[in-house]
């Protein structure tokens, strides 16, 4: 993990779908709630940083997934997602 390393939010977005997460209408100041298509729990997804969406963010919400005991149905973000990098 590069803590550098930033995708787009909207990138993010469509993985947490392809894994089988739905974006619910509840929201909070600081982000969405998406519900497990397996299990039906919740896991809250902070916004992204003007746009944008860094790794360390990404690994943080993908350990909550899992932590709710979604099994992601596709393999994690490794091309395409985060591959800018700040310095």
């Amino acid at each position: 993990m590069n803590p550098f390393k930033v995708g787009t939010f909207a990138e993010f977005e469509n993985y947490l779908r392809a894994i089988g997460l739905t974006k619910t209408a509840q929201s909070t100041a600081t982000g969405t709630f998406w519900r497990s298509s397996q299990n039906g729990q919740h896991v809250q997804v902070p916004d992204g940083i003007e746009g944008m969406y860094p790794d360390v963010l990404m690994q943080a919400v993908l350990s909550q997934v899992v932590a709710i005991g979604h099994i992601p149905s596709a393999p994690p973000p490794t091309s395409g997602l985060g591959d800018q990098t700040i310095n």
